[in-house]
């Protein structure tokens, strides 16, 4: 087989709802210089047969079966199965336009390391809502991706595939993107900022962004930004580290709200806040959530009322 130009990574666990129009994006494409690649994470519904038949309407499809390990390892599955030059992810409730290959390629031509372009958001009711990164200069946009000031989500940018083979995301964990996407931004040489929107993305109420139990969301976003900050620290990058202190502290007080006392999770949030209180100033909030957890979780359940 001739190696492709783009391979898109599908990660596909029970989606048989929207599963078709995701493929028929594929299947549409203007230009079918692509393959792709299907990873099946123990799908239990219609899924596996979906996929079948699509594999039999599209040239290069590469299915992989696995028992279920989630988005993280079957993302890195995809990773390393894939042959293109360039890797695009998925996900298999979204779609992509039809020229999302015959765009890209022509900026391909430059070989740049990440490509980066817009998406359109949209519900049951495919209310569309245009979701851009505004005027920015390409010099700017490791440090908005890095303070989480423009979105981290993986499948709004090409990448170079030599540029991420060794990039994993973090088996187990839920809101990978925001552990990942800075990594390749930060390691990236050349970057190429495009206006065209090219990925519809579903407001899914069942995906991991609405379904995630608090306990865990809370957690690994604080974790996430804890990491980030480290980066900044060990990288030198001071204006970065004032912006990610305050976002990891917050999310720290966040986690606690959720956390069992005593738990690792509840402990390592804990010290976090308080090795930083003295650069931290409190609202009554953040001092209630500190002194008083079971009366914070109180007082913002009264407030919710």
């Amino acid at each position: 087989m001739d190696k492709k130009l783009i391979s898109f990574i599908v990660p596909v666990y029970n989606c048989e709802e929207y599963l078709s129009q995701c493929f028929n994006s594929l299947l549409n494409q203007t230009n079918k210089n692509f393959e792709v690649v299907v990873i099946n994470d123990g799908s239990t519904d219609n899924s596996l047969q979906i996929i079948n038949s699509f594999a039999k309407k599209i040239d290069y499809f590469i299915i992989i079966n696995q028992e279920n390990s989630g988005l993280s390892f079957s993302r890195n599955v995809g990773i390393q199965k894939a042959s293109g030059k360039y890797i695009a992810f998925l996900d298999s409730d979204d779609y992509i336009s039809n020229r999302f290959v015959e765009i890209l390629s022509k900026q391909i031509e430059s070989e740049p390391d990440i490509i980066r372009f817009n998406c359109l958001i949209f519900d049951k009711l495919n209310a569309l809502e245009k979701i851009d990164d505004g005027v920015i200069k390409k010099e700017e946009i490791k440090t908005l991706i890095l303070n989480d000031q423009v979105g981290n989500q993986v499948w709004r940018n090409l990448y170079k595939k030599s540029l991420i083979q060794n990039t994993h995301f973090e088996n187990g964990s839920v809101w990978e993107d925001l552990l990942w996407t800075y990594k390749p931004f930060y390691n990236a040489g050349s970057i190429v900022l495009i206006n065209d929107f090219l990925y519809y993305y579903r407001k899914n109420e069942k995906g991991i962004s609405y379904s995630t139990n608090p306990k865990k969301s809370t957690n690994a976003i604080f974790i996430a930004f804890k990491e980030r900050l480290e980066f900044a620290k060990k990288n030198n990058l001071t204006k970065e580290q004032d912006i990610l202190l305050n976002k990891a502290f917050q999310c720290a007080v966040n986690s606690l709200l959720y956390q069992e006392k005593k738990s690792s999770e509840y402990n390592n949030a804990k010290e976090f806040i308080k090795r930083n209180m003295n650069v931290k100033l409190f609202t009554l909030k953040y001092l209630v959530v500190y002194h008083f957890n079971w009366l914070a979780k109180f007082y913002l359940k009264i407030k919710r009322l």
